[in-house]
């Protein structure tokens, strides 16, 4: 943690700060059943063979911040202050994984291998449903290579299994607005403050639609890849997984979703009384 705070004598009051955490661990233990915890750990060697990956409380990087500025007047008993508000951080972890079960332990938990080239992954064509018609391996292959070229993880981890937790959502931003009216309040001896205050969290929104986005995958994963079952190679009976891309879950072609409230810009009034 790098905090610094200065405090101007003309009524400007700054601080900004940042923190960097790492962490890692086996099974972050999310659940509050211990079934839950050891069943859906996503994984590549099975649940009795965890790999020690990043943590799904994995801080990373956040820079905090604010710039205020109180003027009193009458004889100081009355004040105004004016504070701006910021947060940015590092968005969650996140795991890529098959939806679907492919190594028959009861659960989607099983972390997806990133293709390098289309004669890594046995693509099946995906039939016509209603209006839409089918999709050919090739259209498949075309746009799941395009979203892992998109994806700064994937695309630097070609031809490997994906860890749990690599990859990241985007950096988050947000702004908040305060709007504080101080009133002196002489009691016998004593003085008293009454405060008012008017809040706008998230006041970027307010002036932009495509600011102040709080964005979150379900479970802190996603479900790249369908896993359509196995199927013979051979006269030998050997078995081949086979899959389909369908972009299904996606919004607007990323793998998380926006969260409707903490999008939204919001306004809030107080009224607190403090006591000498």
């Amino acid at each position: 943690l790098f905090p610094y705070t200065t405090l101007f004598r003309s009524g400007f009051n700054a601080q900004v700060s940042y923190t960097y955490g790492k962490s890692t661990d086996l099974n972050s233990g999310t659940s509050s059943v211990a079934y839950s915890n050891w069943r859906y750990v996503n994984n590549v060697y099975g649940l009795n063979d965890l790999r020690l990956t990043r943590s799904n409380f994995d801080l990373g990087s956040r820079f905090s911040g604010f710039i205020s500025y109180k003027k009193d007047y009458l004889k100081g008993l009355l004040s105004t202050q004016v504070s701006l508000f910021y947060n940015g951080q590092s968005g969650q972890p996140l795991s890529y994984i098959y939806n679907g079960d492919m190594n028959g332990d009861g659960s989607s938990n099983d972390l997806i291998y990133i293709p390098a080239q289309q004669s890594d992954i046995n693509l099946i064509t995906i039939p016509a449903t209603g209006s839409k018609p089918a999709v050919t391996p090739d259209e498949q292959w075309a746009a799941l290579d395009a979203f892992i070229s998109g994806d700064k993880y994937l695309k630097s981890h070609r031809g490997q299994y994906a860890e749990r937790n690599a990859a990241r959502s985007p950096f988050q931003n947000q702004f908040d607005f305060r709007l504080l009216q101080e009133f002196k309040i002489k009691v016998g001896n004593e003085t008293n403050k009454l405060q008012l205050s008017f809040d706008i969290l998230n006041v970027g929104n307010m002036f932009n639609k495509k600011w102040g986005h709080s964005i979150f995958a379900s479970n802190q994963q996603f479900t790249l890849i369908n896993y359509k079952g196995q199927t013979p190679t051979n006269t030998n009976a050997s078995v081949t997984p086979t899959f389909t891309y369908d972009a299904s879950g996606q919004t607007n072609g990323n793998p998380y979703l926006l969260s409707d409230f903490s999008s939204r810009w919001r306004g809030q009034i107080g009224l607190r009384y403090i006591f000498n």
